[in-house]
């Protein structure tokens, strides 16, 4: 997968980031895993895109989440 491919695939998933959370908040309500669920789900949707995308691309500081900082 090209480097524009790539950051195509990760503006995609987090710009529809909180309709992604939502979702997965509806089908599973445990509020205290929402953001491991959220990483999993990630990582499957990069593992799904053409070429795959490396863990260390996919996760370099795009998971560090607002209402700890």
């Amino acid at each position: 997968m090209s480097d524009s491919q790539t950051q195509e695939v990760l503006q995609l998933f987090f710009r529809h980031q909180p309709r992604i959370k939502g979702a997965i908040l509806a089908s599973l309500p445990d509020f205290a895993e929402e953001e491991n669920d959220f990483r999993q789900t990630f990582l499957v949707v990069s593992a799904k895109a053409p070429g795959g995308i490396s863990e260390q691309t996919s996760l370099r500081g795009h998971f560090a989440s607002p209402r700890f900082k």
